[in-house]
């Protein structure tokens, strides 16, 4: 009878360590999801701080700081530069005035008032 009662006693001792490591088990995925979740959050939030650095980087790049003058002059050279090896294709070089006046609205308004980009005009006739 002695031996059963400790084997008993040894079953419910052995059922109470199950529950409680249950318990620890669920308890630390909980914390483990919870823990994914926060890790997703901050790399989402790093993601955007570093989308809000390339932007204010771009915002203080030098080149903003050039008068519309200068950036004009810069425009009317463009199509008379010729690099060693070829940026543009030969289809491309007509369309210099349009790719310039597309990287901003600052850039489009000195474009389009810098008569020296518009004043020749391409046509391909077959």
């Amino acid at each position: 009878m002695e031996a059963r009662k400790a084997l008993e006693k040894r079953a419910v001792s052995a059922a109470t360590a199950l529950h409680d490591t249950e318990v620890a088990l669920r308890a630390a995925q909980e914390a483990h999801d919870a823990a994914r979740r926060i890790v997703a959050y901050i790399e989402q939030q790093q993601r955007s701080v570093d989308e809000l650095v390339l932007v204010a980087q771009g915002l203080l790049h030098p080149i903003r700081r050039l008068p519309d003058e200068v950036l004009s002059m810069i425009f009317e050279v463009v199509p008379t530069f010729r690099p060693k090896r070829p940026i543009l294709s030969g289809s491309l070089k007509p369309r210099r005035p349009f790719v310039i006046s597309a990287v901003c609205r600052r850039w489009r308004a000195v474009a389009l008032s810098t008569p020296a980009l518009w004043n020749t005009f391409h046509c391909n006739i077959p």
